[in-house]
C-alpha cells in the first residue's frame, strides 16, 4: 500500500509542476527592427512616444523609405519619404495608430527595395 501511495504522490506532484511550470518563452520580436541595404544603408523601425516611422540611413539623392503594415498592400504608399538631396537620415511619414500595428521599414535605394522584419509577433 506504501509503495502505491508513493507513486501516486509523485505522480500528482509531477503534474502540478508541469500545470504550475512557465510555458516556453516565445522567440523575442525586436520592436525595432532592422536591415541592410545592399549597399549598406541602415534602414529601421523608430518610434517616438508612439509615432512610428521607417528612417533610412545615409540617404542620396532619389532614395525612398516607407512604412508596411501588415495585411497593407506592399510598396510605396502615403509614408513615403524621397530624399530630394544627399542626407545622414531620411525619416519617414508617421503612423498614428502604429502602436496597435505590426509594422516594417522599407527603402528603396540604387541597389534595389530592403524591408525590415516585423516589428511584432
Amino acid at each position: 500500500m506504501r509503495k502505491r501511495s508513493a507513486a501516486l504522490l509523485a505522480t500528482a506532484i509531477g503534474a502540478s509542476a508541469m500545470f504550475m511550470g512557465a510555458a516556453p518563452a516565445a522567440a523575442a520580436v525586436d520592436p525595432h527592427p532592422k536591415a541592410t541595404t545592399p549597399d549598406g544603408k541602415l534602414v529601421q523601425v523608430l518610434d517616438i512616444v508612439y509615432d512610428y516611422r521607417a528612417y533610412l540611413s545615409p540617404a542620396q539623392t532619389g532614395d525612398k523609405v516607407w512604412l508596411e503594415s501588415y495585411g497593407g498592400a506592399a510598396g510605396p504608399n502615403s509614408t513615403t519619404k524621397t530624399a530630394t538631396s544627399d542626407v545622414d537620415l531620411l525619416i519617414s511619414g508617421g503612423v498614428a495608430w502604429g502602436v496597435y500595428a505590426k509594422l516594417r521599414a522599407c527603402a528603396q535605394t540604387s541597389a534595389g527595395v530592403t524591408c525590415t522584419a516585423w516589428n511584432k509577433a
